[in-house]
């Protein structure tokens, strides 16, 4: 007998090589892939403006980044001793308005100096609802706690997160023009909005995503969404909040893209640097003793071996982990 619905995900027209370097916009759950992938050895740069939800915020950000917009004035708010902008993450905000232009004018040049390296963009989308602010008519990323009357609140028409996905499909094609593009609908749940207006909005955003993968070349969808929902479908497979994917759950949705979009070569050396990367999480009691110094020079060996099998692999990091601990047993 059959007690779970597995996904038979498409084999997809071109597969990721570690060489490839990779670009991830969008909601927090794009976070969670964005540390697998570094953890596993890839180039990538992962929100440059902070987690975005909605697809005329990914739209705005990736617009930025091309050059085709700047920010005005009445796109700064001064709120508790801080300049905010409502199209960044508040880890931006300063209280120098100028300094936050300064991070903002360096954060976009970064990104499209990625942008125009990168092999592969992962658009993560998270919901179809957006918040206007009312004085500029215009829909905010950010609204770093002002009140609430001061915005309208309303889901996005299929048609306008068509229109915005189709936009940042171009912009991203602006920078690079041989950009493929893997869309996925974050699973992670808005139970604020109700458990019946989270399934319209993600219905929105799985549609929109249908329309242009259909007919806009080289663009994907990677079903992260159904792979929780329908697949491992167990509340366990959840965090206690009820609404973000379990560690487990993390993992499962991993392997699934990782069986999909990696070539065997590149499976083969993740599966080597997710081996190194679980001997860098031991943490020893006495890391100045004889066994665990070999133990280090043993890992250091392998780092060599890797490097030398997988001359593309950045094992930087690894690297100077293990030798920390030789050099503080001098």
């Amino acid at each position: 007998m059959k007690f779970r619905t597995e996904i038979t995900i498409p084999k997809p027209a071109h597969r990721i090589e570690h060489p490839d370097k990779l670009f991830l916009i969008g909601s927090c759950f794009a976070e969670h892939m964005a540390n697998k992938l570094q953890i596993a050895g890839f180039s990538v740069l992962n929100n440059p403006f902070g987690e975005l939800y909605n697809p005329v915020s990914i739209r705005d950000a990736l617009e930025r980044m091309a050059g085709f917009s700047a920010l005005g004035e009445e796109d700064f708010v001064f709120r508790d001793g801080l300049w905010h902008s409502f199209y960044h993450h508040s880890s931006f905000s300063a209280p120098d308005k100028q300094q936050l232009q300064e991070t903002i004018r360096q954060a976009a040049e970064s990104g499209a100096q990625f942008l125009r390296q990168a092999r592969y963009a992962f658009v993560t989308l998270g919901t179809a609802y957006v918040y206007r602010y009312r004085a500029t008519g215009k829909i905010v990323a950010n609204c770093h706690k002002l009140p609430a009357d001061r915005f309208d609140r309303f889901r996005l028409s299929l048609q306008e997160a068509e229109a915005a996905l189709r936009d940042a499909v171009s912009f991203l094609r602006r920078l690079q023009p041989d950009m493929r593009i893997i869309f996925t609908v974050s699973p992670i749940r808005h139970l604020k909005d109700g458990l019946v207006e989270n399934q319209r909005s993600k219905a929105v955003l799985l549609l929109a995503v249908e329309r242009v993968v259909r007919e806009l070349p080289d663009c994907a969808y990677f079903p992260g969404y159904e792979i929780l929902m329908d697949d491992l479908r167990d509340y366990r497979f959840y965090a206690d909040n009820l609404t973000h994917p379990a560690p487990a759950a993390v993992e499962y949705i991993w392997e699934k893209f990782s069986e999909t979009y990696f070539t065997a070569a590149c499976r083969a050396a993740v599966l080597e640097v997710e081996k190194l990367n679980r001997s860098v999480a031991h943490r020893p009691l006495h890391p100045c003793s004889e066994a665990f110094q070999r133990f280090a020079k043993q890992q250091l060996n392998l780092i060599a071996r890797l490097k030398e099998k997988f001359s593309y692999l950045d094992l930087s990091r690894q690297e100077q982990h293990f030798r920390s601990f030789l050099n503080n047993s001098d």
